[in-house]
């Protein structure tokens, strides 16, 4: 075998190489695309049970489905005292009157904006 043999084998062995994995990226790559298609629909679904779930509509013995609705109870308990606590500062804020904002910089680093 020639050597210019031996370099268009190499060469064709590359190139088959470097197909394979462009479709491997490519595959990878529609099969996470698929996977967050379907984590989509399934938040659909979920989306949609939920209020039946909550209200007691709908009933479920899971585990899963048990741990996961007194999550969001907590989760949502928290939402609550959060959005008060901000309704309290915009409440506070308003009282004072507009008040000028705090600058992040010190005075006199606040022309140049790089501390020179």
């Amino acid at each position: 075998m020639s050597i210019l043999d031996r370099l268009r084998n190499t060469a064709s062995s590359a190139t088959d190489a470097a197909k394979r994995q462009a479709k491997r990226a490519q595959l990878e790559i529609q099969a996470s695309r698929l996977e967050s298609s379907m984590r989509r629909e399934k938040t659909k679904i979920g989306e949609a049970l939920y209020p039946s779930l909550e209200s007691g509509a709908i009933e479920s013995d899971l585990a899963e489905v048990q741990a996961a609705l007194a999550e969001i109870a907590a989760l949502d308990q928290r939402l609550a005292a959060n959005t008060a606590a901000l309704e309290a500062l915009k409440a506070d804020d308003d009282d004072e009157g507009e008040a000028e904002p705090t600058p992040l910089l010190p005075p006199d680093d606040r022309s140049s904006g790089d501390g020179s």
